[in-house]
């Protein structure tokens, strides 16, 4: 039996090569290098499963950052973006001293996707605060989309379940947590969540967390060299 690291010489196709190996190997090798006699010495590596490559996502969000006082005008802005990485946002700057960016990013996961999208942001213009996340707070406008109805529909299945998600913020609009909604969505509307939503809005609602937590810790907490 062929062990861990071993060596086949074979005229046979590269691929029948590795699958011969994988199953005379008979468990997941570290890594399996087979040597073609017939292609003169090239090698061909079989990684385990858990080393290979995994196809990209393409995952969609928006991060809103404060910019820095010494910021230039918009147009310097989104070149310095684009060349920091930022090719894929879409840039808008409605508010005095906001900037917004919408994403589509491919990544092998949202946290991979949105981490390096902060980076490239920071990158690009040095100084600016990433203060919103989303998807993380919506409304039945968007619960509708995610359910494929209207929103009337959505408003209905809100007040008619007594087990709907409690909303953040009671009003005119109510809002929710999109990971809350999508976890309803999935166990009692029996409806299929796509995962790369999912994963986007587990971590904008932990990044929002964290930027909230931030914000409560210099309102609580008192400068010492205030009250020394």
């Amino acid at each position: 039996m062929l062990g861990q690291g071993s060596i086949a010489r074979s005229m046979m196709r590269p691929a029948d090569a590795v699958n011969f190996v994988l199953q005379a190997s008979g468990r997941p090798p570290e890594m399996l290098t087979i040597m073609l006699a017939r292609s003169g010495a090239s090698l061909i590596t079989a990684l385990p499963p858990s080393q290979m490559e995994m196809p990209m996502r393409t995952y969609e969000f928006t991060l809103i950052f404060r910019l820095p006082k010494a910021a230039s005008d918009i147009d310097s802005m989104i070149e310095q973006l684009a060349e920091a990485g930022c090719d894929d946002a879409i840039v808008g700057a409605g508010s005095p001293g906001r900037l917004s960016l919408q994403f589509d990013r491919k990544a092998n996961s949202a946290v991979e996707a949105i981490e390096s999208a902060i980076r490239n942001v920071k990158q690009g213009i040095p100084g600016a605060t990433l203060i919103e996340a989303a998807p993380d707070l919506v409304g039945l406008t968007e619960l509708s989309a995610v359910l494929g109805i209207s929103r009337q529909a959505a408003r209905k299945k809100m007040l008619s379940n007594a087990d709907f998600p409690d909303p953040v913020h009671s009003g005119n609009p109510c809002l929710w947590r999109l990971i809350d909604l999508l976890a309803w969505t999935e166990t009692n509307a029996k409806r299929d969540v796509p995962t790369e939503l999912k994963e986007v809005a587990l971590k904008t609602f932990t990044l929002n967390l964290e930027t909230e937590a931030g914000r409560a810790n210099l309102q609580v907490i008192p400068n010492p060299q205030a009250t020394a």
